[in-house]
């Protein structure tokens, strides 16, 4: 079968309203022309046209396409010559509800997720702020336990068996290779304590200095207090 001449493929879509649709360009503003005989084939077949958007319910012009595709309230289904997308049309349109639903229900998700991580990060603000309160100058500290250098806090300094450990009030940090590799309260290693959630190491490289959070407060204070800082 021989390749039809002077055709042209459309972009075809669902939207959230459940509107079947076809336009000449969806994804850049160039090369939206339609060709005259694909415009009066689907006015015939009940599309009304805006521009190089045709569709049954509703009016769309690119520019409202192109918004609502970013917003995700509308799906690409495919691209597709006029005489095929009407043959496949009757299917497009019964399936065009439950793609509406999933387009809402995916929105929804979005919304909840968004929700949910305002959430987090408001309640990371707030307990920033509350131990910044508590603790002006936790941040320096940091600085200063990851860098090793403890000792401006009142932390002795010893030598074992290659490792550097620095001790103060019951609190112990030990540096192997540059990095904390263990931190003990009165004895207990901060990683046997389950109410700081610790992330457990997944590999042998997987030193404590990468799994101790910034913003694990509970541990920051834990320390801070027991060491007298």
């Amino acid at each position: 079968m021989g390749k039809r001449k002077n055709t042209k493929t459309y972009f075809v879509f669902t939207t959230i309203e459940g509107r079947v649709g076809l336009a000449a360009r969806l994804e850049k503003p160039s090369n939206q022309e339609v060709k005259e005989a694909d415009s009066k084939e689907l006015i015939t077949n009940g599309f009304r046209r805006r521009g190089c958007v045709f569709t049954r319910l509703g009016d769309l012009d690119i520019d409202q396409a192109r918004k609502v595709k970013e917003e995700g309230k509308l799906r690409m289904i495919g691209r597709y010559h006029v005489s095929y997308f009407l043959q496949i049309l009757p299917e497009l349109e019964s399936e065009a509800a439950l793609v509406a639903r999933n387009l809402r229900d995916s929105l929804e998700r979005s919304k909840q997720c968004r929700a949910a991580d305002e959430a987090r990060r408001s309640a990371l603000e707030a307990s920033r702020n509350a131990m910044e309160m508590k603790h002006p100058n936790y941040r320096k500290f940091q600085d200063a336990f990851y860098g090793g250098d403890l000792q401006k806090y009142g932390f002795v300094k010893r030598e074992a068996w290659g490792s550097t450990i620095y001790e103060r009030n019951g609190v112990i940090v030990e540096f192997d290779g540059g990095e904390v590799c263990d931190v003990l309260v009165d004895g207990k290693s901060v990683e046997e304590i389950g109410s700081l959630n610790i992330p457990e190491a997944k590999g042998i490289d997987d030193s404590l200095y990468y799994r101790l959070d910034k913003d694990n407060f509970s541990f920051w204070e834990l320390v801070l207090e027991r060491a007298g800082i």
